[in-house]
């Protein structure tokens, strides 16, 4: 629980201490205290509520930066991949066009070199193949004389057609390569719009984050200042409560144990006197417990007991404790009964030990039915279980072993 305060309050006493102040004085101060302590603890949780929600968006913005980070990171791979295939399909086309090139200059140069041969032929006063064939003797001369004629002017027409067919392939395949090329350049446009959009965003997710983390420690600034004037508030309560021990009259109870809180049935302890960590809510909560929580299958609504003769100081509901009670048993010892379900008692009542004062259950901040019990001396808290005096007699409360 958080920090609990005892107010041992009781009856109409005249009686002043050394600073003039009277018995009445001191118990206003106590419950000006008292309410400021609710007050601080009230705004306190919400504080806290506060900063688990912002370390919620905390965490979602850490995972929308990584998630668009991770974004760009593919979406730059994926750009550096086109990228390259961009620079080999280009080199690709600067080769087909040096073939298309190289295919062009040699079909002129067959178309040369026929030329040549005619040429060379007339200029020399050879034959044509026109007078080559007509200067046959004979039909199968003509014949021969043709398949000569036509294997020279095949072979010229072969050569000037496989010239044509290659760079047509290659004119084919630079087509293409040029439609794939734009293909995958609009592709690569398409990216890098998204690594901009991405950009943005991912620098949008960093502002937001950087805005939640500002707002995540003023908000933990605050809770220190709260936690800082809290303690402060307490060192002041437990010195108004050191006084009224001084001044009280009355003593309900000697050195004697006090009894158990709850049936004896009842004896599970699930949350001991000091440090601990728990869950509330789904969020691990680290602080000092001041008192003993009790449990037990069944224990809810089932009566709470004054643990010895004393007056009822407080009798309300609290942000934390829920429903609570705080019993005064005189020589500055006061026990406190959080998370009530119900009340019996009201302030000023004067109860005996084992009075049902209240019956268990699981009202204020709390995780399920039980008792939080708490004993305090001259205002301070102390371990229920541990001895109550020097010689180790006996401790306050005494756990039922069955």
């Amino acid at each position: 629980m958080a920090l609990l305060f005892v107010l041992p309050l009781s009856g109409y006493f005249t009686r002043t201490s050394a600073d003039g102040s009277t018995l009445s004085d001191i118990e206003k101060q106590i419950d000006k205290l008292e309410d400021d302590i609710a007050a601080a603890k009230a705004k306190m949780n919400s504080l806290k509520k506060q900063l688990n929600a912002i370390s919620d968006d905390v965490q979602e913005a850490k995972n929308t930066q990584a998630y668009f980070n991770e974004l760009k990171q593919i979406t730059e791979e994926r750009i550096a991949n086109m990228q390259a295939l961009d620079a080999e399909l280009t080199a690709r086309m600067e080769e087909i066009a040096a073939a298309i090139e190289e295919a062009e200059v040699q079909k002129d140069k067959t178309f040369e070199t026929f030329l040549d041969r005619v040429r060379a032929s007339y200029e020399q006063g050879e034959v044509s193949y026109l007078e080559l064939l007509f200067g046959a003797v004979s039909i199968s001369d003509f014949a021969s004389r043709w398949d000569y004629v036509s294997s020279l002017l095949d072979h010229d027409r072969k050569t000037l057609e496989k010239y044509r067919e290659d760079k047509t392939a290659l004119e084919q395949q630079q087509r293409e390569l040029e439609a794939t090329r734009n293909k995958q350049l609009v592709s690569m446009s398409a990216l890098e719009e998204l690594e901009t959009e991405y950009e943005q965003m991912k620098a949008d997710a960093d502002a937001y984050l950087k805005e939640l983390k500002k707002k995540q420690n003023e908000l933990e600034d605050q809770i220190t200042n709260y936690a800082e004037g809290l303690e402060d508030i307490n060192k002041e309560l437990e010195e108004m409560l050191r006084k009224r021990a001084e001044m009280q009259e009355k003593t309900y109870i000697a050195e004697a144990e006090l009894l158990w809180p709850v049936k004896r049935t009842y004896r599970t302890i699930s949350s001991y006197y000091g440090p601990r960590t728990y869950t509330y809510k789904g969020k691990k909560i680290s602080d000092t417990h001041i008192g003993i929580d009790i449990t037990g299958g069944g224990i809810n609504k089932t009566p709470i007991y004054a643990v010895a003769d004393g007056e009822v100081i407080t009798a309300k509901e609290h942000s934390s404790y829920g429903n609570y009670i705080i019993i005064d048993h005189g020589s500055g010892i006061t026990t406190l009964y959080a998370h009530c379900n119900k009340l019996y008692v009201k302030k000023g009542d004067v109860v005996k030990a084992g009075d049902q004062i209240a019956e268990v259950g699981t009202t204020g901040q709390s995780t399920g039915p039980h008792l939080h019990f708490e004993i305090r001396v001259a205002g301070k808290t102390v371990n229920p279980l541990e001895k109550s005096d020097k010689n180790g007699k006996h401790p306050y409360v005494v756990q039922p072993s069955k």
